[in-house]
Parts: C-alpha cells; sequence; structure tokens
C-alpha cells in the first residue's frame, strides 16, 4: 500500500504511524539490549579451610617441662590468632619507632647534664 500509493491518505498515514511506533519500539529494544550489555554483576566469594582435627594419641601424663612448653606455645598460638598480635605489632612499630627515635637525644641530653651536676 506504501510503495503503491494506492489505497485512502488516513489508511496511508496509519499504515505509517504504525511503522514508526514498531521502528521507535525495535529502537527502544535494541538500547535496552546495549545497556544490558554494558552491565557487569560482581560477586565475592569467600572461602574458608579449615583442617579437622585427627584424634590424639594418649601416650599417658606429660612430663612438667612438656606441658609448660606447651601451654606456651597454645598461648602464643592464641593470642596471635584471636587477639590479632601480630597485626597489632606491624600496626604499632612504626609508631613507636618514631616516638623512640624523637625523643632519644632529648632524653640522653637531659640524664648526661642533670647526671654530671648532681
Amino acid at each position: 500500500m506504501l510503495r503503491e500509493r494506492t489505497g485512502k491518505v488516513s489508511d496511508v498515514l496509519e499504515a505509517e504511524r504504525k511503522i514508526a511506533r514498531v521502528r521507535e519500539e525495535i529502537e527502544r529494544l535494541d538500547a535496552q539490549r546495549t545497556n544490558l550489555d554494558r552491565r557487569v554483576t560482581y560477586a565475592t566469594v569467600t572461602l574458608e579451610v579449615a583442617e579437622e582435627p585427627k584424634a590424639a594419641m594418649d601416650m599417658g601424663p606429660l612430663p612438667v617441662p612438656a606441658r609448660l612448653r606447651n601451654a606456651f606455645v597454645d598461648g602464643i598460638r592464641l593470642a596471635v590468632e584471636k587477639l590479632g598480635l601480630s597485626l597489632t605489632l606491624l600496626n604499632v612499630a612504626p609508631t613507636v619507632v618514631v616516638w623512640i627515635a624523637l625523643l632519644f637525644f632529648p632524653v640522653r641530653f637531659i640524664i648526661r647534664h642533670t647526671g654530671a651536676r648532681g
């Protein structure tokens, strides 16, 4: 009908309106598809691996030095794991070094001068 221009003008106009609406819908869907192609989804996967303790072999009572050593080692491990002692030391160490460097010479000066007069 549009190519041959046959029919009423109102029918031709109606057909052109429908074609324009369909083109608009196609362009909208194409833009939506392009937008969805550009989106990226990020995910965080946290994996925690722990070794299951095996059954301990009972060798009878441990001697006192061995029990003291085990208690010391367990205490250090607990401090590092639970309290984050190593991270705390790494965090505080630079500040302590700076303060020691700043205070060393003034304190040394005061001690030398007050000790020599006393």
